[in-house]
Formats: structure tokens, sequence, C-alpha cells
């Protein structure tokens, strides 16, 4: 099956890793990606994260603490998926999203959400609801897109980028 998100070119590559490093700015996240590059070689992931990132169970946690923080890391989940397809369309692109890419988007989301978080599907719906409307707005809004195209430049020229690099970009680009 094709994957019609795949990335076209190098260019689609540098606004979908800005919009995921972006998006995580909304949970203040974003210091847990340790790296990312534009020179992953096949098979290999263009964005690191630290080990903070990555859910931890401790026999000491309750079963209830343990849900709540898998449902967080779902809910950073769909935010780097929307951050990355909406940095990419809204973005650099220019194309106003729509119904047709939310259901697809969501088309790719929803199964982690069942098989992680043990959710049911109105649970899914508005976790994704939310975070694809609150998303939608921030990468519509005239200065992120600008905050987002020129952190997509950056990374283009710098090719890679630290942990350190990514928070300095985000805060000279205010966001």
């Amino acid at each position: 099956m094709e994957n019609k998100f795949a990335y076209t070119d190098e260019v689609d590559k540098s606004f979908g890793l800005a919009g995921m490093a972006i998006s995580l700015t909304v949970w203040d996240k974003h210091m847990m990606i340790s790296n990312i590059t534009l020179d992953a070689a096949e098979g290999e992931s263009s964005i690191s994260f630290g080990p903070e990132f990555f859910f931890s169970n401790n026999p000491r946690m309750s079963a209830r603490i343990a849900w709540n923080e898998l449902v967080k890391q779902y809910q950073m989940f769909i935010g780097m998926v929307v951050g990355n397809i909406l940095c990419r369309k809204a973005v650099n692109k220019r194309e106003k999203p729509g119904k047709q890419l939310s259901a697809d988007i969501y088309a790719l989301i929803e199964a982690e959400g069942r098989d992680l978080c043990a959710l049911e599907d109105d649970e899914i719906d508005m976790i994704f609801a939310k975070t694809y409307d609150y998303l939608s707005d921030f990468f519509s809004d005239s200065r992120m897109a600008a905050a987002a195209d020129r952190f997509a430049s950056d990374l283009r020229l710098r090719r890679s980028m630290s942990a350190y690099d990514i928070d300095d970009e985000l805060r000279s680009l205010r966001i």
C-alpha cells in the first residue's frame, strides 16, 4: 500500500521534522528530542528521542498512574504526527486542511490508541479532535507559519540539530 504521507523531497521532510519539534512545544516537551537530521540513512529515523521520552513502568506505580502516562504519551504521539503533516501541508504547501486530511491522519493514529492505551473509539476521537483542532489553528497562524518556515530552512542549512540547537531555534523564534 502506498504511503500518502511519505516525504516527497528534502524540503517536505524538513517541514515535517520542524512540525514535530514545534508541536512538542505545546506540551513543553521539545527537549525530549535528542537529535533531528535530514541525512538519516535508509531505514534509520530522522528524529531521535532521549530516554525520558519513553514510558518506563515502575512496579510501585499504580495501574491508573501508568495508564495516565500512556495516554499522555499517546497524545504527544498524535501531536507529532499531526504537527508533521500539518506543517508540511498547511505551511509548506499552503493547503487548507480539510476533512479528508483529518480523516487520513486519524486513520494513522487510531489503532495505536486502542493497542497502546486500550482506549475506546470515543476517547480516541476526543483526544484526536482536541489535538488536531489546536494544532490546525496553531499552524494556520501566520506568525507560527513563519516560525515553522524559518525552522525548516535552518534545518536544511544545518542538516542536523541537537536538542540544544532545537531549543535555541525555538527560543529564537519565540515559540
